[in-house]
């Protein structure tokens, strides 16, 4: 069996909880070399298929929300992820600085169960 995990290239909301309801603070996009780090191993994935090695048996996306307790945890994770992201806009800093609370990031996750062809 082989089981594929990665993130789909989408653009990934950004939010902020307090005790006065939801913001949405704006979005988070992937690099352009992670996005084709992504499709690489899509067509890795694609080349088993043809090649008959492996056999796609289910495939489902989900989304895993990443919760950050503070606007400074939210900024240390991005700076140690800086590779994979675009780096947030001006606007989007200030949003999740005006209304400190818990900063939420979604990512929308592709799983993909393969067999062994034979």
């Amino acid at each position: 069996m082989l089981l594929d995990l990665h993130p789909e290239p989408r653009l990934n909301p950004v939010t902020v909880r307090t005790s006065a309801g939801t913001t949405r603070a704006g979005v988070l996009g992937y690099s352009e070399s992670f996005i084709e780090t992504i499709a690489a191993a899509d067509r890795a994935l694609a080349a088993l298929e043809d090649e008959e090695a492996f056999v796609r048996e289910q495939q489902t996306e989900f989304e895993v929300l990443i919760h950050f307790d503070s606007a400074a945890l939210w900024r240390t994770y991005l700076e140690t992820q800086a590779q994979y992201f675009v780096p947030p806009d001006e606007a989007m800093l200030r949003s999740i600085e005006r209304a400190p609370g818990l900063v939420v990031m979604t990512e929308w996750i592709r799983a993909t169960r393969f067999r062994r062809a034979g």
